[in-house]
């Protein structure tokens, strides 16, 4: 069986993503599970191209069955352009189908353990290795949306004795406040709940 002669790449894989949402979609669905409006009514309905039936073919297998077709099925023939037996097309294809795959086990653990130890973009466990991008980032407004005043003595704008709202609260009361800059929210904790303050600085 003939090896493949494109490698698996971010603009290769989109722009055969595109050619399998213009040609493959309607039968095998946007993400190749088989669901449209079209696949589950066929005889033999289209494949889960994700599942191990499809994942064990090699590129060639898959390749042929692109171009060619399956006869007495759903599945047409993609067709080899000027009688080229190297359809480019069906080989990128190949590759597309290839990177579908269901994750296995191993794979879905690691991709749960991997999300639920990562970070957040500007979060302090960056600054470590990106002191300098952080250093910057910390005093946009964007990373000073939420603050608490106890650790930022200056995240409170306006001077809340002179506000004119009833009823009153004090700086002691807010456990946070939500916004800077341009408009700026004050929240209070009572129990395990925040609420919002009758009060808003523009």
């Amino acid at each position: 069986m003939r090896k493949n002669p494109w490698t698996a790449t971010p603009g290769l894989l989109q722009e055969a993503r595109e050619n399998f949402t213009d040609h493959c979609a309607g039968c095998h669905g946007k993400d190749g599970d088989g669901h449209s409006g079209i696949g589950p009514n066929l005889y033999p309905k289209a494949p889960d191209l994700r599942r191990a039936e499809t994942q064990n073919l090699s590129d060639g297998e898959i390749h042929y069955i692109i171009a060619n077709g399956v006869r007495l099925t759903g599945m047409p023939a993609l067709g080899n352009p000027h009688g080229s037996e190297d359809n480019n097309n069906a080989w990128k294809l190949a590759l597309f189908v290839r990177s579908i795959a269901l994750a296995t086990p191993l794979e879905k653990s690691t991709q749960i353990a991997t999300a639920n130890s990562a970070h957040y973009v500007g979060s302090a466990a960056c600054e470590k290795c990106h002191q300098e991008v952080y250093d910057r980032w910390k005093k946009t407004p964007m990373a000073n949306v939420v603050r608490d005043p106890r650790e930022h003595p200056d995240a409170i704008i306006p001077n809340l004795a002179s506000n004119n709202v009833s009823p009153k609260f004090t700086k002691d009361q807010v456990a946070f406040t939500y916004g800077s800059v341009w408009k700026q929210r004050y929240f209070t904790k009572i129990g395990d709940d925040y609420y919002p303050e009758p009060a808003q600085w523009t």
